[in-house]
């Protein structure tokens, strides 16, 4: 009886520690999941400092993001975002559906580089992701969720660096300022496309004055 009381409570402890463990790298795993399936769908190296998420809350927080542009266009810091931290529904995400309560977007750079060729990396990502999406089922074999909308979002946005290999004369960097500007009742993926786009042309095309987030 006393084996048996020692062996079950080896086990109790044992247990108790996998749990610890795996309370402690959850975010871990998490981070290295996140870069890997980045990595396959844009074929960009990233790198991610922090990334936690909610153990017993719909929470999620990544810190200091960096997406790197490949050898062609320098190798340079392509996007830099210092914070994403948002607020899901749990329940629509059992369900298979990513539904954001609360997304809080803040983007310190963005680098837009024209290569020795001609080609620009913006162009480039976007074509890299379109070979790379049918192709490549996610590695680790990741639920896919549906885009279920978004409440409320708050995008900051810092600055805007073009830098011409081809015709150094042409770089120029852009103060853009936004601070927590938001955005109410994105529905479908229709509307969030539409919106990042009109967002990109203003931030690379308009006098930062003339830029209202989305509008």
């Amino acid at each position: 009886m006393k084996r048996l009381f020692r062996w079950l409570f080896r086990l109790v402890v044992l247990l108790i520690v996998l749990a610890v463990a795996l309370v402690l790298l959850k975010d871990i795993l998490l981070k290295a999941i996140v870069e890997r399936r980045i990595r396959e769908q844009t074929g960009l190296e990233v790198k991610i400092a922090k990334l936690e998420a909610g153990l017993f809350s719909p929470t999620f927080l990544m810190e200091d993001f960096k997406l790197y542009n490949p050898p062609e266009f320098g190798g340079s810091v392509f996007l830099d975002v210092p914070e994403v931290r948002f607020e899901y529904d749990a329940g629509e995400a059992v369900r298979g559906r990513l539904h954001f309560r609360l997304l809080r977007l803040n983007l310190k750079e963005l680098h837009t580089v024209r290569s020795q060729s001609g080609r620009t990396n913006l162009l480039g990502l976007v074509a890299q992701a379109q070979r790379r999406a049918p192709a490549q089922p996610p590695s680790d074999g990741g639920l896919k969720l549906e885009f279920g909308g978004i409440d409320r979002l708050y995008l900051s946005f810092g600055t805007v660096k073009h830098t011409d290999l081809q015709q150094p004369r042409n770089n120029w960097q852009r103060t853009i300022g936004w601070k927590d500007y938001e955005v109410k009742n994105i529905c479908t993926e229709e509307d969030l496309r539409n919106w990042a786009t009109l967002v990109l042309m203003q931030v690379t095309f308009l006098h930062p004055a003339q830029a209202v987030p989305g509008r």
